[in-house]
């Protein structure tokens, strides 16, 4: 939080993590920075953090699944039932991001953001390449 304060950089950043308890952490420490809850369904991590049941836990400004997780009841469930804009994870396929954008989604992660941008077809106005 502090190289992110030190940085100026508290309206461009985001602070994810997939341990609910962090995020709480954060929340306390900084209640006005914006967090995402991450999940996915990797048994690597254990179960109650695969399918987003860290809410239960802790508030946060953003849900973010695993892409491959993102459909149209996963949409309607986050934005609707629980009031959570939805981030995808990790999106580097072009027309993937433009079924993401097209059900809805509030932001992508990419490690090529350049190269999706010059990809989605209608992308919405007030993003960066949809001036």
């Amino acid at each position: 939080i502090r190289t992110v304060k030190y940085f100026g950089l508290e309206k461009s950043c985001i602070i994810s993590s997939f341990n609910p308890f962090s995020i709480k952490a954060v929340k306390k420490t900084a209640p006005d920075f914006p967090t995402s809850l991450i999940y996915s369904r990797s048994k690597k991590l254990p179960f109650i953090l695969r399918y987003g049941a860290g809410r239960l836990f802790t508030g946060f400004s953003f849900i973010q699944p695993y892409y491959k997780l993102i459909n149209p009841i996963s949409i309607y469930l986050n934005k609707n039932i629980f009031h959570n804009p939805v981030i995808a994870w990790t999106v580097d396929d072009k027309a993937e991001s433009n079924r993401l954008i097209g059900l809805g989604i509030s932001g992508i992660i990419s490690n090529d953001p350049s190269a999706l941008l010059a990809g989605i077809k209608n992308p919405p106005a007030g993003s960066a390449g949809g001036r």
